[in-house]
Parts: structure tokens; sequence; C-alpha cells
């Protein structure tokens, strides 16, 4: 990481996003418009996140990013990534923004060490 404030990712089709230091999305731009109406911040995060979910007699759930998550973050001017482990189930999260179009993509890696389990992943 560097810095004490959120590190800005940009992409040559004009989107930016600001990430702040625990891995929560600060802001997202495109050219003069902010797209996520409520700001993240260090303390709550912000509701863009990603979840892992645990589905089956009782649902169960963990945040991927903000200062909740398990993770560990890497975060700077060329990427960011979070990695980590919950209940058993390890996790690498990394987010791309086109090159061509004003979007992102998250990519997300699950390795399950323990016993067979039903996962969704929601945002």
């Amino acid at each position: 990481m560097t810095g004490f404030g959120p590190i800005r990712l940009a992409s040559p089709s004009e989107l930016a996003m600001q990430v702040n230091t625990n891995g929560s999305i600060r802001r997202i731009d495109h050219r003069d418009v902010i797209v996520n109406a409520y700001l993240g911040s260090e303390v709550e995060g912000g509701p863009a996140n990603l979840y892992l979910r645990r589905r089956g007699a009782r649902i169960e759930w963990t945040p991927l990013l903000g200062p909740r998550s398990p993770g560990a973050v890497r975060l700077d001017e060329q990427g960011f990534e979070v990695a980590g482990a919950w209940e058993g189930i390890r996790f690498r999260v990394s987010l791309a923004l086109a090159a061509a179009a004003p979007a992102w993509f998250w990519h997300v890696a699950l390795d399950n060490d323990g016993p067979a389990a039903e996962l969704d992943l929601v945002f």
C-alpha cells in the first residue's frame, strides 16, 4: 500500500475507482458522473461489496472487501487484490477495469479445504 488515503485506479475508458486502504470501494466515477451515490469510508466500508455466502441449513456469510473482511489487502496504483481465508475456504479477489469500455470486473478464486459446501457470491 502507498500513503494513507484512497488509491485511484483508472482506465483508458475514463472509468476511475478510489479504493480505501482497507479494500473498500470509496468512489466510482466515469468522466463527470459519480456512479455510486454513497461513498465508502475506512470505518464502514460502503455498500459496494462482495459477500461470500455458504448455503445450507444455516446461511453464513462474510464480506470480502472492507474493514470486516478476513482478507489482507494489496493495493497500489497498478491494482487491487484481497486474499484470505474464511471457514476453510481460501479466497482471492482482484479488480480489473476494462480498457475499451467503462466497465469493471471482479475476479474471484475460491479453494475449499473442508467438506463440500454450496457457496455463492453476492454483490
